[in-house]
């Protein structure tokens, strides 16, 4: 299973808020997790198992509601409310290419955001988990 591009972007927060790298991820969370609320509706809207709903929404409050909380309330407000091209979402484009070309071996094929798509809308179609830690989870809790 490939990992998810969420969990990409929360490392990457991780990592800003360690003084790692000078990125604020602040907006690359909101997209996320703008995608993620059209997965919820979608999830709902399939009827869902409310486990695999309620772990949904669980991993996503950890993993992006959380830190866009801590980025706005953590004296960073004036950091996030203008949106800089080169520091908030040139290295998030970086990231997902470098993302691309490491689960495409080099080839680079944008391709695989479309098969995760789809394999995301399978598995909420079908009522599937949909991303692993959610699919680990999920099986603990039904065996």
């Amino acid at each position: 299973m490939l990992i998810p591009p969420s969990y990409l972007i929360f490392a990457w927060y991780l990592l800003f808020i360690a003084k790692i790298v000078p990125y604020n991820p602040f907006w690359w969370l909101v997209i996320a997790l703008v995608v993620n609320i059209w997965t919820i509706i979608q999830m709902m809207y399939y009827r869902n198992d409310f486990l695999i709903i309620f772990l949904f929404i669980l991993i996503n409050m950890i993993i992006k509601i959380i830190p866009i909380y801590y980025l706005l309330s953590n004296n960073n407000y004036t950091n996030v409310k203008k949106i800089h091209w080169e520091t908030d979402l040139l290295p998030g484009l970086v990231l997902i290419v470098f993302y691309v070309a490491l689960v495409t071996k080099g080839t680079f094929s944008f391709t695989i955001i479309e098969k995760i798509m789809e394999k995301t809308q399978y598995n909420i179609q079908n009522n599937k988990p949909n991303s692993p830690i959610i699919k680990y989870i999920y099986d603990v809790f039904r065996l």
